[in-house]
């Protein structure tokens, strides 16, 4: 408090302020299509979650991810940039989603990892079999196939197109496997059987 001469005071307050070291968060949530709980026990303490043991379906291509700051002053990424809350796409196989928290002092850092694994799908872009001047339709909701060829088809064809390149394809015709996605077999008398494993 200084004080004048005339009797008048004025007053000069000065907040100094101690920037906070604090880099772990206080909550954070992973979720999916269709899952709407955490899927993480969260503890500020633990830094890597390993959600591998639970694969996630092919049709699941993305998670969202939400974090809750130990304080305002905090900076937190998820996979590089800055935000509380991303949906972060998956590929297929394994996955890592990084959670960066940066405390106000700049320097005290700490990462958070979340692994999850999505399965390939098992299911192919496509298949065509043709046979004679017929070919069949393919539906991946339909897995068995009547068809019928006249007696003057002797052979047929297929071909394969995988959905991605992490599938397993084994086409087996007569009773043999083919070498790759396509290929002509013979047709006998009556019934011929052909699979199409996808893995």
């Amino acid at each position: 408090v200084v004080h004048g001469d005339d009797g008048y005071e004025q007053t000069y307050i000065f907040n100094i302020r101690r920037q906070t070291s604090t880099a772990s968060l206080a909550g954070m949530t992973v979720t999916w299509n269709g899952v709407t709980s955490n899927q993480i026990a969260f503890d500020a303490a633990q830094s890597a979650y390993d959600l591998t043991s639970t694969p996630l379906a092919y049709d699941i291509s993305s998670c969202t991810v939400a974090i809750t700051a130990a304080n305002s002053y905090q900076t937190v990424t998820i996979n590089g940039e800055t935000a509380a809350t991303r949906s972060v796409a998956l590929g297929i196989g394994s996955n890592t989603v990084t959670v960066g928290v940066t405390a106000e002092d700049g320097v005290s850092k700490q990462n958070y990892t979340v692994t999850l694994y999505r399965n390939g799908s098992n299911t192919p872009s496509n298949i065509e079999l043709v046979y004679g001047t017929s070919s069949m339709t393919y539906d991946p909701s339909t897995t068995d196939y009547n068809l019928a060829a006249d007696s003057t088809t002797a052979t047929a064809a297929i071909s394969v197109t995988k959905r991605d390149g992490a599938q397993s394809v084994v086409i087996t015709a007569a009773g043999t496997a083919m070498a790759g996605l396509s290929g002509e077999f013979a047709l006998g008398f009556g019934s011929n059987v052909v699979t199409v494993k996808v893995s």
